[in-house]
C-alpha cells in the first residue's frame, strides 16, 4: 500500500533533484522522524519541526524553499530542502549510509531510514510517475473564495451542514468533509462549493479539449494534462474568453547563465548531527486539517493572514484601462478582507499583476493575451472560468471530474487530489512576493537555465511534454510520460528552448521499422540519450548547432552532456554517462521497469489515498522560524 501523503512527493522530489540526495531518503527520514507531520511534537533533545532538526543546526541548515522570506522547521517544503542540504554537505553523494549517520547517529536509525527507502524504491515507476504528476497541481477554485467540498452529485443542489467552509483563505479542510463523507459511497465527481462568482483555475499545465453546454453539466471545459489526464469543470456560469500565454523567446547567441539561488546554495560539512532525542508518544489526530492544537506548542502557528488577492474577469478582452482595477473595486476588496486601510492605484495594478506573475512563475513581458478555444495550452492557474453569482443560502458549485490517461479508463474519485493540492497551495500562500520563482509545485516553469538543472523528475517531464517547442513523436511522448527518460535529457531540452533553439527529437528511444532498431546505436535504446534531427525546422548543421553545442558544453558538471554528431548520420546526439544511484537502492528499482497501470490499481490507490492520516499543514510562519537573509519580502500598503 502507498502510505505518503501525495502533496509531499513534489516537495520530496524536487529537494532531491536540487541536493542529488534519492527522495526515497528523504521521505524515509520523515516518516521515521514524524511519521509525515503527523506528530509534531519536540523531541526530548528539543528537535523541532517537520524534519526534527536541532535548533542550533537548522540556524546553518534551514532553508527558505516556499519563498516565505523565513525559513521554517514546521514548514513541509523547508524542512524537507533543508534535510536534504544537510545530507548533500555529510557527503549523500558519495556514502549515503554515512550521510544518514551523521544525520542522526545511530547505526539502528541508518538501517531503518535504508529499509524504508528500498521499500519506496521498489515501487512500481508507473504509479510513482502518475500519482506525483496528479498530486501536483492548484486547487481548482481560487482559495480565496473560501472553498470547500464534498462527494459530488450531477444534479446539483446546496452544501449541506456539515460542510463548512474554510476561513480567511486557507485551503479547504478536508476534515471539514467528513461528516457529509461518512459512510458514503466513493464517488467519481466532487462538488466544490465557493463564493458567488468564485474563479475557477486549471489546476495543471493543460490543452483545452471541449469548451461546450449539456443539459446533464450545464456549461463546462475539459482540459487534459500532459500526461493524458483528463479534467472536466461543469456548471460554470462562463467561460473565459482570454487567457495568458507566453511569448515565444528570441533565438539568442548569448549564453545564459546556470546560477541559482542563493538561498538554496550547498551547506556547509556537518559537525554535528541534524536531529537528537526522542519525540512523547503521539497524541491524536485533529479533527481538522488546519484546526489549531488543543494547548500551546512551538508549532502551533499564529492566525492566519487573509491574502488579498486581485483577479480579473477574461470575459472580454481587457484593455490597459480595464486591466488596473478602479480604486472603488480595490476598496471594496479590502473591506471584504476586513483590512482598513485604502490601497493606491500603485498597489491595485500589483495586486492584479500578481494573476500574472505569481501564478505562472514568469515576468508580465514574457506573457501575452490570446483567445481561448479548444487547442489552446493554459498554464497552471489560469483562470478559465467563473461560477455563478448567487443570493441567500444557496451557495453555486462547480462539479469536477478527473479521469486518468488511458483508453477507456474511468473516472476516479477527485477528493484525494483535492485534499493534496490544496494542501500543497497551503504551503505557497506566503509568496507574498511577486518576484519569488517557485522551484516545486504545479507552477514550476523552470524559467532560468539554474532552476530547468535542478527541476524534478516530474516537472522536467510535464514541462517538455506542454512545450510546443519542443517536437516529439507518439512514442517518445509515451517514453517521457512513463518516467523512462533520464531527467538530465529532459534538462538539456529545456535548455536548449531557453536559447530560443526550437529540438526536434527522433529516434530517441524507439522505431517503427525492425531494419532501424537494428542499426540504432545501443545507447540510444536507453533513457539516457536523445537524437535530435532537426534544430529549429533545419538539419542540425551550421549556425544554429554551433549555438546549440555550446550552450550544452558550457553547462556545469554532472548537467553537461556528451555531444556527437557522428553517432547517427544527420543527427546531433545528445548523451550522458548512466545516473549513480546509491547501491541500498538500486535492487528494489530494478524491477520496476515496465509497470502498467490499470484501472483497478487506479481504484486501489484511490481506496488506498482515503485511509492517509493528514498531516497538519500550518498557514502562518511558525514562531520557531528564522528570518531568511537571502531574500527581501515585499509589503504592499
Amino acid at each position: 500500500s502507498f502510505h505518503i501523503p501525495p502533496f509531499l512527493l513534489a516537495i520530496y522530489q524536487s529537494a532531491g533533484s536540487w541536493y542529488g540526495v534519492p527522495w526515497q531518503v528523504l521521505a524515509a527520514i520523515n516518516e521515521v522522524e514524524t511519521d509525515y507531520g503527523t506528530n509534531l511534537d519536540v523531541s526530548s533533545a528539543g528537535a523541532v519541526g517537520w524534519m526534527q532538526f536541532l535548533p542550533s543546526t537548522w540556524k546553518r541548515y534551514g532553508v527558505d524553499a516556499s519563498g516565505a522570506g523565513a525559513r521554517d522547521p514546521y514548514n513541509a517544503a523547508d524542512a524537507i530542502f533543508a534535510a536534504a542540504r544537510y545530507l548533500a554537505a555529510a557527503g549523500a553523494s558519495h556514502n549515503l549510509a554515512h550521510a544518514i549517520f551523521a544525520y542522526n547517529h545511530s547505526h539502528a536509525y541508518v538501517q531503518s531510514v535504508l529499509d524504508r527507502a528500498e521499500l519506496l524504491a521498489g515501487e512500481p515507476s508507473a504509479l510513482l510517475s502518475s500519482l506525483s504528476e496528479l498530486s501536483e497541481g492548484d486547487f481548482p477554485v481560487q482559495l480565496r473564495y473560501h472553498s470547500s467540498y464534498r462527494p459530488g452529485t450531477v444534479g446539483g443542489g446546496n452544501a449541506p451542514a456539515a460542510v463548512t467552509a474554510a476561513a480567511g483563505g486557507a485551503a479547504p479542510t478536508p476534515g471539514s468533509v467528513g461528516a457529509a463523507a461518512a459512510g458514503a459511497q466513493r464517488n467519481p465527481v466532487a462538488d466544490i462549493y465557493a463564493d458567488s462568482g468564485a474563479a475557477v483555475v486549471a489546476v495543471q499545465d493543460s490543452t483545452v479539449t471541449a469548451i461546450g453546454r449539456s443539459r446533464k453539466l450545464g456549461r463546462y471545459i475539459v482540459l487534459r494534462n500532459a500526461f493524458g489526464d483528463r479534467f472536466t469543470y461543469a456548471h460554470l456560469a462562463s467561460v473565459s474568453a482570454y487567457y495568458p500565454a507566453p511569448r515565444r523567446p528570441h533565438a539568442s547567441k548569448a549564453i545564459l547563465s546556470a546560477a541559482v539561488p542563493a538561498a538554496l546554495g550547498a551547506g556547509p560539512r556537518p559537525t554535528g548531527p541534524a536531529t537528537a532525542g526522542a519525540q512523547p508518544k503521539p497524541q491524536a489526530p485533529p479533527k481538522t486539517l488546519f484546526g489549531a492544537r488543543a494547548h500551546a506548542t512551538p508549532s502551533t502557528p499564529a492566525a492566519p493572514t487573509t491574502p488579498l488577492v486581485a483577479t480579473i474577469n477574461l470575459g472580454s478582452r481587457p484593455s490597459a484601462q480595464t486591466l488596473i482595477p478602479t480604486l472603488a473595486q480595490v476598496n471594496r476588496a479590502v473591506a471584504g478582507s476586513g483590512r482598513r486601510h485604502v490601497l493606491s492605484r500603485r498597489s491595485a495594478y500589483l495586486l492584479l499583476k500578481h494573476y500574472f506573475t505569481g501564478a505562472f512563475g514568469m515576468p508580465l513581458s514574457a506573457l501575452q493575451l490570446a483567445r481561448l478555444h479548444v487547442g489552446s495550452h493554459v498554464l497552471a492557474g489560469t483562470i478559465v472560468g467563473r461560477l455563478a453569482v448567487t443570493h441567500g443560502a444557496r451557495r453555486p458549485h462547480l462539479l469536477f471530474e478527473v479521469r486518468p490517461a488511458g483508453a477507456g479508463e474511468a473516472l476516479i474519485d477527485p477528493r484525494p487530489f483535492l485534499d493534496s493540492w490544496s494542501q500543497l497551495e497551503t504551503l505557497e500562500l506566503h509568496r507574498n512576493s511577486f518576484a519569488t520563482a517557485a522551484v516545486y509545485g504545479p507552477n514550476l516553469h523552470a524559467r532560468s537555465v539554474g532552476l530547468t538543472l535542478r527541476a524534478s523528475q516530474v516537472d522536467l517531464e510535464r514541462i517538455v511534454l506542454q512545450d510546443t517547442r519542443v517536437s516529439l513523436a507518439g512514442c517518445e511522448r509515451s517514453a517521457i510520460a512513463a518516467g523512462n527518460v533520464d531527467r538530465r535529457v529532459l534538462a538539456a531540452l529545456e535548455v536548449l528552448v531557453l536559447h530560443g533553439i526550437d529540438p526536434t527529437v527522433s529516434g530517441a528511444w524507439c522505431s517503427s521499422s525492425a531494419r532501424l532498431r537494428r542499426q540504432t546505436p545501443a545507447l540510444l535504446k536507453t533513457g539516457n540519450a536523445v537524437a535530435l534531427s532537426a534544430l529549429d525546422g533545419r538539419a542540425p548543421v551550421a549556425g544554429v548547432a554551433a549555438i546549440a553545442e555550446h550552450a550544452l558544453r558550457t553547462l556545469p558538471g554532472a548537467d553537461r552532456p556528451a555531444l556527437s554528431e557522428q553517432l547517427v548520420a544527420g543527427r546531433l546526439v545528445i548523451s550522458f554517462a548512466p545516473a549513480r544511484q546509491p547501491q541500498t537502492l538500486a535492487v528494489a528499482a530494478s524491477f520496476t521497469a515496465g509497470f502498467a497501470l490499470s484501472s483497478s490499481r487506479w481504484s486501489q490507490l484511490d481506496s488506498r489515498l482515503q485511509q492517509i492520516q493528514q498531516p497538519r499543514v500550518p498557514t502562518a510562519i511558525s514562531p520557531a522560524a528564522l528570518r531568511s537573509a537571502h531574500r527581501k519580502t515585499h509589503k504592499h500598503r
